[in-house]
């Protein structure tokens, strides 16, 4: 009898040692509960050069902050400005409508100063379409699009932002636009690649 007794307390101590262990020791997070998110959202005003002429997009980010330090959201662009292009006939001008938007990434310097940096980066993706707005005699009709391409889209930037108050920012700064994959006629990627001044309101809980 004591030797089948001998053997199961062997096996039961060799299971219970790994599970003690497991038990006792800290189990490793990515946030821990002294991890500090905070929200936000933004009003953006970019003026850059589209397709040889000076254009306005206007977008809007939010996300959350983590520590003052680590940004993560959404963000999204469109054309403000009237935009026009040579078609493939060269007598005809196409109207520009797009915009892009993707997964906002970035890093702020020295957030609890009065004045500090932030470096966003913005990686997604777009589209751009080109319509005759002459090409239905009815005016109330819709333009007729004529092509229209997806793109790929990376912009980093840096703004020097400003705290004014607790719950309100303000940005100004630069970015480049990468473009890539644009597929028309008379359109390249680098025709939609460009340098950016920015001007942004951030709103939240800072």
């Amino acid at each position: 009898m004591k030797k089948p007794i001998f053997i199961i307390s062997i096996i039961f101590l060799i299971n219970f040692q790994p599970a003690y262990s497991q038990e006792g020791d800290p189990v490793k997070y990515i946030f821990k509960n002294s991890t500090e998110l905070k929200g936000f959202g933004t009003i953006d005003m970019k003026l850059s050069n589209i397709v040889d002429d000076t254009g306005l997009l206007v977008g809007a980010t939010g996300g959350v902050t983590v520590n003052k330090y680590l940004l993560f959201g959404l963000g999204g662009y469109g054309i403000a400005t009237k935009t026009t292009v040579q078609g493939i006939d060269p007598n005809k001008q196409l109207r520009l409508y797009g915009g892009y938007g993707g997964l906002l990434l970035g890093f702020n310097l020295f957030p609890r100063q009065v004045v500090h940096l932030s470096f966003p980066v913005l990686i997604g993706a777009g589209s751009i379409d080109l319509e005759d707005e002459t090409f239905f005699s009815n005016s109330y009709d819709e333009n007729f699009t004529i092509e229209r391409s997806a793109f790929f889209v990376a912009e980093p930037g840096v703004l020097l932002e400003i705290n004014i108050t607790n719950f309100f920012h303000v940005g100004i700064g630069a970015s480049y636009r990468f473009v890539d994959g644009l597929s028309m006629a008379n359109l390249t990627s680098e025709d939609l690649s460009d340098w950016s001044g920015n001007l942004v309101f951030k709103f939240g809980s800072f």
